[in-house]
């Protein structure tokens, strides 16, 4: 019989920093070689707790560092060795597999989406097997996911604009692939999608004025290079609301397809969260002007209709 090589927990960036180019190199290598051993177990072998060990190590340890390079790495890439890509390769297998027996935990799942984030059609892939293999998880989604995310989003009003980014990459890396139940998981609770809109609205404006306000050159044809916190601040802005979209793409999906009394009640519930967000108090300006500029210095339903036509939308499915 071939030899099985165990798989270790993956070490964290800061242990592998300590070690020597040649302890690196063997270290890599030896687990290359155990996630192709674990490959080829059957799945009452593959799926054992060393095996679940590592990938949650793995995953939690990738996104934390993907986490950090949205505040700190913008624009950079990370070279990484032979092994390094082989290690990554082997892990997404490995997940997809462990995905579709139903295996993986919640918090598993988090990781995994942002760790793979580069990879969005097989990471909407293994979501979706993971959902249908682990009924469980959907129930995780409602009674504990939301609720968390909706108090997460809550207290980052006031923890400053590095919060409000990561929790804005987080968000748009586990909601965009998620299957439509999930989606609309997140859509109907009226709760998280004021939340959301807090964040983008009052969350943001409240972190620009901490920085001094968003300031524009007198000469608008004058160019403006972004400092770095302004980069950071419009990246969030687009994460927010590119999760907003999907969210309410959801929502406009199942007001479609509703028939009968089920019509009724998503129509109500589709309109009772567009009311909710349109009667937010108006957020303060974050910037040095108070000329309405959208995606700078205005409410999210106000940016969203500038980028999707919030009333096209509306008016289409209404019809349909």
């Amino acid at each position: 019989m071939d030899t099985v090589f165990p798989l270790p927990r993956y070490p964290s960036s800061r242990a592998r920093s300590q070690l020597s180019p040649s302890q690196l190199a063997a270290l890599n290598n030896k687990i290359s070689r155990a996630l192709s051993s674990t490959l080829s177990l059957p799945p009452h072998r593959r799926d054992a707790p060393e095996t679940i060990a590592f990938v949650a190590s793995y995953a939690h340890d990738a996104t934390e560092t993907s986490i950090q390079s949205v505040i700190w790495s913008a624009g950079e890439q990370k070279s990484e060795s032979k092994e390094e890509k082989s290690i990554r390769a082997r892990t997404l297998l490995l997940v997809e597999r462990l995905a579709a027996s139903g295996a993986l935990s919640l918090d598993n799942l988090f990781d995994i989406s942002i760790a793979y984030a580069a990879y969005p059609s097989r990471v909407r892939g293994l979501l979706a097997a993971a959902f249908k293999a682990k009924t469980s998880l959907i129930s995780d989604v409602t009674t504990s996911a939301i609720p968390a995310f909706v108090s997460i989003l809550s207290t980052n009003l006031s923890s400053g604009l590095y919060g409000l980014r990561k929790i804005a990459h987080f968000l748009l890396c586990f909601i965009r692939p998620c299957p439509p139940e999930i989606q609309f998981s997140f859509a109907q609770n009226k709760e998280f999608m004021v939340a959301l809109a807090r964040a983008y609205d009052s969350g943001l404006g409240t972190a620009a004025r901490t920085y001094g306000g968003l300031r524009f050159p007198a000469d608008n044809s004058a160019e403006h290079s972004l400092d770095e916190w302004e980069r950071i601040f419009l990246e969030a802005k687009v994460a927010f609301l590119d999760t907003f979209h999907a969210l309410f793409k959801s929502l406009l999906h199942e007001l479609t397809h509703a028939t009968g009394q089920t019509l009724a009640t998503t129509t109500e519930r589709t309109f009772d969260i567009i009311f909710a967000l349109h009667e937010l108090p108006t957020p303060t300006p974050a910037s040095s002007t108070s000329t309405p500029i959208p995606f700078l210095n205005l409410p999210l339903l106000v940016d969203y209709q500038h980028a999707y036509n919030l009333s096209h939308l509306l008016q289409s499915t209404l019809t349909r």
